[in-house]
């Protein structure tokens, strides 16, 4: 992570690089993370746009109950 900012208790707003083989392939991209069983863990939201650059995302990354950001 190159930068967070905390939205609530449990959300946040962050900034990562994905590195694969010692090379950075995605550069300060923007995001979400959330605080699960007092973990932070990358949002779902998130997971599914990475997953969306890859080609079609499983349905779940459509279904709003999956995807949205805890309270």
């Amino acid at each position: 992570m190159s930068k967070v900012v905390l939205l609530s208790a449990n959300t946040a707003d962050v900034t990562f690089s994905v590195v694969a083989n010692s090379v950075v392939v995605l550069k300060d991209t923007p995001g979400k993370a959330v605080r699960e069983g007092g973990v932070w863990k990358v949002a779902a939201q998130t997971f599914c746009a990475l997953l969306t650059l890859q080609g079609n995302p499983p349905s779940a990354c459509s279904d709003a109950s999956v995807t949205a950001l805890p309270n």
